[in-house]
């Protein structure tokens, strides 16, 4: 019985302890030490021609730190939001988003995926450069992340 209930006992601890443990890591936030560019300089969460969209989405990113020294972006996730008129179940027609994700290794997408969005791309949808990684020096040993760039295209 004495077993048992040391048992129950030290599970209980290890529970609450990794309990507690998680809600530490929900509170932690992100700490964005620079901002994201495209090469030309373009940035920040706003609005972008179709156009000057199309030209520019083959471009590196390029990460700027909080001394204004641009650095190349190592990791980011691309998200693209394509609105446009479907068809749910029921057969009625409604204007929802269908999302396309992919994950850039190297702060550039592969040439099929500019392609495909160049084509895909019109007024109303949208772009986000989630999870932006930089590296400080050419080593790639330290790191720190740049505030997210989204962008609404527009006519």
């Amino acid at each position: 019985m004495k077993k048992y209930f040391a048992g129950m006992l030290a599970l209980s601890i290890a529970f609450i302890a990794i309990l507690g443990h998680a809600q530490n890591d929900k509170n932690k936030k992100n700490v964005y030490k620079g901002k994201t560019l495209w090469a030309d300089g373009v940035t920040g969460t706003g609005k972008i021609s179709k156009q000057l969209f199309d030209s520019m989405l083959d471009q590196r990113l390029v990460a700027v730190d909080s001394a204004g020294n641009k650095h190349p972006v190592l990791f980011h996730l691309f998200m693209y939001a394509e609105r446009g008129l479907f068809e749910d179940s029921m057969g009625k027609l409604r204007i929802m988003t269908d999302h396309y994700i992919f994950q850039c290794d190297d702060g550039t997408l592969p040439q099929d995926w500019v392609t495909n969005i160049r084509q895909r791309s019109k007024a109303g949808d949208t772009v986000y450069y989630n999870n932006v990684i930089s590296s400080y020096d050419d080593s790639g040993r330290y790191h720190f992340y740049t505030e997210p760039l989204k962008l609404l295209i527009t006519e």
